[in-house]
């Protein structure tokens, strides 16, 4: 990117590698030497079933074929004017939660990142009207990339604090916990964010969570984040151990994910439900005019949660010119909901919606 708005805004839109280059994503521990893999170790817990529960070896139902192009793409609505991305769902896909940029606000700049929630009647229906969670609105400025424990009562983001530092980095909220400005918590909202400790917000930018439940109760943190000494964000993961969240105690040593590509970053990965499918997004061609590189969606599977993620692929049928990102995929693998360029301006690029595209079942 050639300034920092700029940059800022594409790295939350999402980066990062050619089309035309070979990948290969591994942990460093375990890099396969195949040149065209996407490697990434299983094993740091079991898999949750998809409705919650506890009981052993119980994976979520998969029901639609990997193997199926994801078709017919409609835009999400939420009845809120603006600029949307990265959108999270419940399990039973009813409450969304999202960062809208308002158009009053000026939409394509720098800070006005909101995060947001709706909610609707059935898979399908129109959701609600979206109501900002103003708690978190008071304290920071461009939140985005919600992620929310299974049981609603936890939120991790990105946001810049407002204490003029441009810093992105990564927080977390809990239902309950005293506003930002002070008073008595509500248990219906969430409370005044904290960061989460040093060991995740290591280096420069930390940015696009995704929380990954597991089986046995653990968690897995996936983000992206900057190297030591600066250069391009890469992936990186942390299993979370604790409660409390603020503390260095509560998370292993983050794991960087490996990318051999010929460009330099790529982010904001996505997992299924049961663990057997990622998507990331990578950068397609140049940026000549500093409005940000146009990405595109990727994918790539395993047969068990031990295996490598192998032959990646480009989700091609999700392509546009511009900008896309995956956001969250349905437990029953079917409905990939994701955030794309809706303005064919290669100036307001980084204008983007919410979609939802679907594939068919397996036999």
């Amino acid at each position: 990117m050639t300034n920092r708005s700029s940059l800022m805004m594409v790295r939350a839109a999402l980066v990062s590698f050619s089309v035309a280059a070979a990948v290969l994503v591994g942990w460093s521990a375990c890099l396969p030497s195949e040149p065209a893999i996407v490697a990434i170790d299983g094993g740091m817990g079991s898999l949750h079933p998809p409705d919650g529960g506890t009981e052993a070896g119980v994976l979520p139902m998969r029901k639609c074929d990997v193997n199926k192009p994801f078709l017919n793409p409609r835009r999400i609505d939420d009845n809120v004017p603006g600029d949307k991305r990265g959108a999270r769902l419940s399990r039973d896909e009813l409450v969304m939660y999202y960062a809208l940029a308002k158009s009053e606000e000026g939409g394509r700049h720098r800070h006005p990142w909101h995060l947001m929630t709706a909610k609707r009647d059935a898979i399908g229906d129109t959701f609600k009207e979206g109501s900002e969670l103003e708690n978190i609105g008071q304290c920071y400025w461009g939140q985005e990339f919600p992620t929310i424990t299974s049981d609603g009562m936890r939120v991790i983001f990105s946001a810049i604090a407002q204490d003029g530092a441009s810093q992105e980095l990564l927080y977390f909220a809990k239902r309950g916990d005293s506003p930002c400005k002070g008073g008595v918590g509500d248990p219906s909202k969430f409370g005044k964010p904290e960061k989460l400790p040093q060991s995740v917000n290591l280096y420069r930018s930390s940015l696009h969570p995704f929380l990954y439940e597991l089986f046995d109760g653990g968690r897995e943190l996936w983000f992206s984040s900057g190297p030591e000494g600066g250069g391009s964000l890469e992936l990186y993961r942390m299993r979370i151990t604790g409660d409390d969240w603020a503390a260095d105690a509560s998370f292993t040593e983050r794991e960087r994910v490996l990318t051999l590509t010929a460009n330099d970053e790529d982010i904001a990965p996505v997992l299924s439900a049961d663990g057997l499918e990622i998507f990331w997004a990578a950068q397609r061609g140049s940026d000549p005019d500093g409005d940000g590189i146009p990405t595109d969606i990727w994918t790539a599977q395993r047969i068990d949660s031990g295996q490598h993620f192998t032959n990646p692929r480009l989700v091609g049928e999700l392509s546009t010119p511009l900008f896309e990102g995956p956001s969250w995929l349905s437990p029953d693998g079917c409905r990939l909901y994701y955030f794309a360029s809706t303005d064919a301006d290669a100036s307001f690029r980084r204008m983007t919606d919410l979609f939802v595209a679907e594939r068919s079942p397996s036999p």
